[in-house]
Order: structure tokens, then C-alpha cells, then sequence
């Protein structure tokens, strides 16, 4: 061909190494090098150098051109391929620069001895793309000795070739390499700055998140005041120091010692300690008391802030500075009540994390500043539902659901819940409701009841529901008059057992809400539940058991209902009393035994008296005969 290829767009002409790209009939080139870069020695049915002669004006090129084209049968392959997983990288790992590192495979083909596999592993990243190796076998764990690059998209590709030359691939997810050692980008005080309070907490600020337990920071010059306490923030980016007063006037010197690291593994350490100094005030600088907020807010909830501001001359202003959820920084002025200051926060619309900041201001132009305080905006309140329900509607005609659910999160998701009962059976449905909040229940040929109650969740996972709601299909061509009655009750009379449930039999199908609500049980009786067997039988499940020796009195009244509204005749009541409660011996007790004991010892004393007496008695009388 006179023009090989044309591409003036932004597309790529072959795949990743050891895949090849084209055959160009065109393309000069040797073949006595091998890899991701042509640069080892060894052929490998590679061009060493890349294919250019692509018009188009995109400057395209094919990277791996290859030396012979493809044979038509090459392409026709039986076997198997061979299967490659990258076992340990799950993505997210923050891994040090020039470290070393395993990399886990497994490496498997059905027709091949494992020996006879080759892997090929390279990485790919926004920083630049490199060979790992190339092992012979499914030779796992390998010790990687990572790039220095500085990249949050690093990605390792696997290629495993069987003897046969089928390939396959795999990849892993991205993951960090970071060869640059933390600085300190801030510090508050500043450095070289002068009439800084002498209650100042000391903040440092650093560009990446650290290894906590490597930073070590001091007083190193001036007067320590004692007292220190050190806070990370939550990113680790971020360490305030506490501390009792300093002296005024006096220049206090603060060190982050040498050795610092960064949160990468095993970490890059910054060997040069960062030093700055600062002037502590001569005059006093405001005093702020705060009671910080330690709870959690709820979302939508102003909140206020307080603080008692004192000095020895004017406080001038109280200045807030503080961040919404949605991390945007505000500039608040505190309002001022005597010695109290307060600001009130807006409610937050969204849940997430509030930060602030008091500063205060005196007539000297003195301040003083708080630590940086921080505290959660959550959402508890379910979703709220407004619902009219449907009481009945007629055979053959759908039935429209409707309702109004609103959050101040936002609403997620909202579902009708339906159990279907007719002709003694029953079915359990859940259907999604349509934006707008509606759902039309498909129209119904034959009489039942449905129940049915509405769902919502918000954003937060926070879930609401209706109370259960009962519906009656009815049917208007056929008018039934015959009110219900109640066939059958039990329990009913004595001795019934404490452990019993109560069931109800009606004359006809009922509308199960109105029965329910018809029921008084006195005395009353907690953990009940109803159970509808079908639609003319009631089960009233007793969790636990019932009192000993008491009357119960069950009474259905008047406000039950048949399917086409029918109430009860009169009230229907009845009664049953539990068994009596059974005599319980109580175990004598120890010291009960013990005067039983006592007491067998000394009547038998006393009737071993009485024997002796009147044996003596009996002796005498009988030397006193002639």
C-alpha cells in the first residue's frame, strides 16, 4: 500500500507488551531485543524499533510492529488458555518508593505443567510505565523492588503464556507508590512572629498524612511551661499542641525532630528537623473559656456556641471561624452578652463533620486564639409519611396508593408492603412506589382483603413506616345484609392452664382491622398477637403466661365488621378463669434444721427423764410390799 494507515485522532495500534501489535510490510526494523522497551538482548517476533509511517497528522505509531505477518492458521486455536490472578494487591495500598514488596499470583493452565508457564509482570501508572520480571513457572510470592515515582494510579499487569502460546491477563486495582519524604507546609504560630498569646496552641500542618508514631515534637528554647498534650486530626495530617502558659515576652523555640514519615510503608522519613521560634506577648491577650461540644448534633439542628471572653482591658471582637459539612470555611463574628460570646450555627443540611475556631481580639490588638474543635452532624430522624388510607374499593377496579414522604436528608427509597387475603388464602407482595409517591394496586375479579402498609427510607438509612391498613374489595351487585356472629370461643369456663392462647370463629368472612380493634380482654393482657388462620378465624397468641385464680372477661363488641360492613349484633363476651395457684412447700433453711435438731435432742431428754423416774418409782413401791 502507498498509505499504510491514516489516524488523525487519538487512537492506539497495538496492545501491552509481550502482546504485539501489527505487521507492516513497509516497516525495516531488527529483531535482537526483547521486553516492554526492546532493550534485552534475545528475539521475540518484535520490531526493536516502533512503526511511525501513519499519516494523519496525530503523530500515531505502533509500538510493537511485528517482524512476520500472522498465518491464517496461528489464529485458529484449540486449547485452553491459561488463567493468571493477582492474589494480594485489593487496591488503595500507599507503598514507599524504592521499598520492596511481594507481589502474590496464581498462575494455572489445564493442559500445562506449571513449569512450562511464562509471567510477564509490569506496572503501569500516570508517572510512567516499567518491567517488574519475567519468571519462568508459577514462582509466587516475587519480591518487587519498587520505582521511585510518585504516582496514586499505579497499576501491576500479569501475563501468563503457556507453551502452546495462549495468553491471558489479569490486573490489579490502583494503588500508591510515594518516594517523597513529608514536609511541614505551616505552623500557627508562625515562624519569627512576635505578641503571640501566652495560652497559644501550638499547630503544625503537613502535606500528606503521617506515621504518627515516628513524629516527634518538643520545646527545644524558652521557658517549658509543662503541660503539653499533642492532638493528630482525624486525616493525620495535622498535630495541636496544649499546653500551660508561657512567659511573656520570652521567645519560646519549637522542633519537629529529624526522622519524620509519611503513612506510606514502611514510610519515607524526612532527616532534617524543622525548627521555628516565635515571641510570646508582653501585654495579656483575651482568656477564652469554652465548654467545647463533645455529642454529636442532629441534622437540621442550629447549634450554638459559647464562650466566656475576659481581659485585662477591652475585648474588642470574638471572631468564629468555621467549616460546614460540605468543608467550606466561614468567617462568623460572635455576638456579645457582657463577658459571653455565643454564635449560633446554621442547621446543616447533610451529614458530616463540623470544625471551628474561636479568636478574640483585645483593645491592644492582643489575641488569643482556641484549638480547632470538631464535631459530627448525623442524621437519626426517620423519613416522615402522610398518608389518607383506602378503606375500600370495587371489584374489577385498581386501587391508587398515595402518600407524601419527606426528609430533610433526602429521601432514598419508598415501597408499599401488601398481604392479600382471599377465598382462605393469603399472598405477600412488596412493590416499589413511583416517583411522586404513588403505586396503583392492579384491580382485583374476586372479593379480599388488603392489607397494606407504606415504607420509606432517607439517605441515612433511616426507615419509617405506616401503621398496618386494611382494605375491602367489595362487590356492589351483590348486597349482603346478615350481619356476622361469633360461631365459636374459647377458652371458656374453670381451670384453664396459665400457658393458653385464644381463638375467635366467625359466621362469615370478616374485615379482620375492625375485629381487632373490637377486641377488650380485662384484665388486660400484655405480648399479644393476632393471627389470622383465614378470614373467619382469629388466633390470639399469649406470650407468656396468663395470672393464677383470675377471671379473664373476652368481649368482640359491636364495631366488628363483616366484608360489606355488617357489625356485630350485640356484644359478644365471655368468660374463663385460670387454675388456682398451686401450694409450693419452701426447703426448710439451714438454721431451721438446726432447732429441729435441737428440739428431737431435748424431748428425748425429757421422755428419758420420765422413764427413769418412774422406774425409780416402781423400785420403791416395790420395797415397800410386806
Amino acid at each position: 500500500n502507498t498509505n499504510q494507515a491514516y489516524d488523525d485522532g487519538n487512537n492506539f495500534w497495538n496492545l501491552s507488551y509481550p502482546e504485539s501489535g501489527n505487521y507492516w510490510s513497509d516497516h525495516n526494523s531488527t529483531d535482537s531485543f526483547s521486553g516492554p522497551n526492546q532493550d534485552q538482548l534475545g528475539s521475540d517476533g518484535i520490531g526493536d524499533t516502533p512503526y511511525i509511517n501513519i499519516s494523519g497528522g496525530a503523530g500515531a505509531q505502533d509500538n510493537y510492529p511485528l517482524m512476520e505477518p500472522w498465518e491464517e492458521s496461528a489464529a485458529v486455536d484449540t486449547t485452553d488458555p491459561p488463567n493468571i490472578e493477582i492474589t494480594n494487591l485489593v487496591g488503595g495500598e500507599d507503598w514507599t518508593g524504592g521499598s520492596n514488596h511481594q507481589i502474590e499470583f496464581t498462575a494455572l493452565d489445564t493442559e500445562d505443567d506449571p513449569a512450562n508457564l511464562t509471567v510477564f509482570l509490569n506496572y503501569t501508572s500516570g508517572a510512567g510505565n516499567g518491567e517488574i520480571t519475567q519468571l519462568q513457572g508459577n514462582r509466587t510470592p516475587y519480591t518487587w523492588t519498587l520505582p521511585t515515582i510518585n504516582a496514586t494510579d499505579v497499576i501491576v499487569n500479569a501475563t501468563v503464556i503457556d507453551s502452546d502460546g495462549n495468553k491471558s491477563y489479569d490486573d490489579s486495582p490502583e494503588f500508591t507508590i510515594d518516594s517523597s519524604p513529608p514536609e511541614v507546609v505551616s505552623t500557627n504560630p508562625a515562624n519569627n512572629t512576635t505578641g503571640i498569646s501566652i495560652f497559644q496552641p501550638v499547630v503544625i500542618q503537613f502535606n500528606e498524612p503521617m506515621n504518627i508514631s515516628s513524629v516527634i515534637v518538643n520545646q527545644t528554647n524558652g521557658t517549658n511551661p509543662g503541660g503539653w498534650s499533642w492532638f493528630w486530626n482525624e486525616e493525620r495530617d495535622n498535630i495541636t499542641g496544649i499546653h500551660n502558659s508561657w512567659k511573656r515576652g520570652e521567645t519560646i523555640e519549637i522542633t519537629v525532630h529529624a526522622g519524620y514519615k509519611d503513612d506510606s510503608d514502611p514510610g519515607n522519613a524526612n532527616n532534617t528537623a524543622y525548627v521555628f521560634s516565635f515571641t510570646t506577648e508582653i501585654n495579656p491577650s483575651p482568656e477564652i473559656i469554652h465548654p467545647n461540644i463533645t455529642s454529636s448534633k442532629e441534622l437540621g439542628d442550629e447549634i450554638r456556641i459559647n464562650a466566656t471572653i475576659t481581659d485585662d482591658g477591652t475585648v474588642l471582637n470574638a471572631v468564629m471561624w468555621w467549616q460546614d459539612v460540605d468543608d467550606v470555611w466561614h468567617e462568623s463574628y460572635m455576638d456579645k452578652n457582657g463577658n459571653d460570646w455565643e454564635y449560633l450555627i446554621p442547621g446543616q443540611m447533610a451529614e458530616g463533620k463540623i470544625r471551628y475556631q474561636i479568636n478574640a481580639t483585645d483593645d491592644l490588638q492582643q489575641k488569643n486564639t482556641t484549638i480547632i474543635y470538631e464535631f459530627d452532624i448525623e442524621d437519626s430522624t426517620p423519613p416522615e409519611i402522610t398518608h389518607t388510607p383506602v378503606e375500600s374499593a370495587l371489584i374489577d377496579e385498581s386501587i391508587n396508593i398515595t402518600c407524601q414522604v419527606t426528609d430533610l436528608g433526602g429521601v432514598n427509597a419508598s415501597a408499599v408492603y401488601f398481604v392479600y387475603r382471599y377465598e382462605g388464602d393469603s399472598e405477600f407482595m412488596v412493590e416499589p412506589m413511583n416517583p411522586g409517591f404513588w403505586y396503583e394496586i392492579p384491580a382485583h375479579s374476586v372479593l379480599a382483603t388488603i392489607e397494606y402498609y407504606i415504607q420509606a427510607s432517607d439517605i441515612y438509612g433511616n426507615d419509617a413506616s405506616t401503621q398496618l391498613y386494611s382494605l375491602e374489595i367489595i362487590d356492589t351487585s351483590v348486597t349482603d345484609t346478615t350481619p356476622p356472629e361469633v360461631l365459636l370461643a374459647t377458652p371458656s369456663g374453670d381451670n384453664i392452664p396459665i400457658l393458653t392462647d385464644i381463638f375467635i370463629v366467625f359466621s362469615e368472612a370478616v374485615n379482620q382491622t375492625s375485629v381487632e380493634s373490637a377486641i377488650l380482654i380485662s384484665p388486660a393482657i400484655t405480648n399479644i398477637s393476632y393471627i389470622w388462620l383465614n378470614n373467619e378465624t382469629l388466633l390470639i397468641e399469649i406470650s407468656g403466661n396468663l395470672s393464677y385464680n383470675t377471671t379473664y372477661t373476652v368481649t368482640t363488641d359491636t364495631g366488628a365488621k363483616d366484608l360489606a360492613g355488617n357489625t356485630l349484633t350485640n356484644d359478644y363476651i365471655w368468660q374463663f378463669t385460670t387454675v388456682e395457684d398451686p401450694e409450693i412447700i419452701q426447703p426448710l433453711a439451714s438454721n431451721d434444721w438446726l432447732w429441729i435438731v435441737l428440739i428431737i435432742i431435748l424431748v428425748g431428754v425429757i421422755l428419758l427423764l420420765l422413764y427413769l423416774f418412774q422406774k425409780e418409782r416402781r423400785k420403791q413401791g416395790n420395797n415397800n410390799d410386806p
